[in-house]
């Protein structure tokens, strides 16, 4: 980093470039660009293109029990983001067969499996497998 000169950040800061951009640019890291702007005194350009996260497409992958890294693939996503969305919705992981005692006692009060996967907030792919488990 040290054959390239503060000019040059200044330079491609001012035009707006990130420092990934800048990294590319100048064939560098992107920790080399981010100490040097710093110590420069230049605020991050960093410009986060925001994608809107589909909550319903989310829930319909959930739904169908693809784990989350099945539906990060999918939503074109990281799999920490699909993992921090889901934990957030209190969902419980498509890894993790849900309880059978809380499956039986539900299926026997009359909830559809349907209606058992929203209570107990997990895939209904996965209250079919415990209740096919169960022999039901």
């Amino acid at each position: 980093m040290s054959k390239i000169g503060d000019e040059k950040i200044v330079e491609l800061h001012k035009k707006g470039l990130t420092d990934r951009e800048m990294a590319e640019v100048l064939g560098v890291s992107q920790s080399s660009v981010n100490y040097r702007r710093q110590r420069l005194g230049l605020k991050n350009n960093y410009h986060e293109k925001k994608k809107k996260f589909d909550e319903d497409k989310f829930l319909e992958l959930y739904h169908l029990g693809y784990t989350d890294r099945e539906i990060a693939e999918k939503l074109k996503l990281t799999t920490p983001a699909i993992n921090y969305r889901r934990v957030k919705l209190e969902l419980k992981s498509n890894r993790e067969l849900p309880d059978l005692s809380e499956v039986m006692t539900l299926h026997s009060r009359g909830y559809t499996p349907q209606q058992i996967a929203e209570d107990l907030k997990v895939s209904l792919a996965l209250v079919r497998v415990s209740l096919e488990k169960a022999s039901v």
